[in-house]
């Protein structure tokens, strides 16, 4: 760990970590030090990125939800604890006619998630709809 950045003591959330950039993204975040929390849908795939990560001996956790579903996201808020970090990183797929997309509203992790509102939200966005 480089002492110039340090990330002892916090925690980062990553979604869509289970795999791709998210898991890299994580992976950064543990080395320079944060406790990182795995975000995926597939349960089996994020034990998998977390087992890759624990044995390059990284603090890291595992949460499956999905980051569309506002009663999965509200429930996970409620039992994370706090978090320092928020990567917004989730891939969405849409699957509707193209003028769908301007009426979609999804619900992105609460700030209030945040321990303190003292953290770090990064968004990571890139969309794909498929015409139907």
């Amino acid at each position: 760990m480089n002492a110039l950045f340090s990330l002892h003591e916090r925690r980062a959330l990553v979604t869509g970590s289970s795999q791709g950039l998210g898991l890299a993204i994580a992976r950064g975040l543990a080395e320079a030090g944060a406790t990182v929390v795995l975000n995926g849908r597939d349960p089996d795939k994020l034990e998998n990125a977390a087992a890759s990560l624990r044995a390059d001996r990284l603090d890291v956790e595992s949460s499956a939800f999905d980051v569309t579903d506002e009663a999965a996201v509200n429930a996970a808020v409620a039992s994370l604890g706090p978090v320092d970090i928020l990567v917004n990183n989730a891939g969405i797929r849409f699957r509707h006619r193209p003028g769908a997309l301007r009426r979609w509203r999804r619900p992105l992790l609460p700030l209030s998630i945040m321990h303190k509102h003292r953290g770090h939200l990064i968004l990571r966005s890139q969309f794909a709809a498929d015409r139907t």
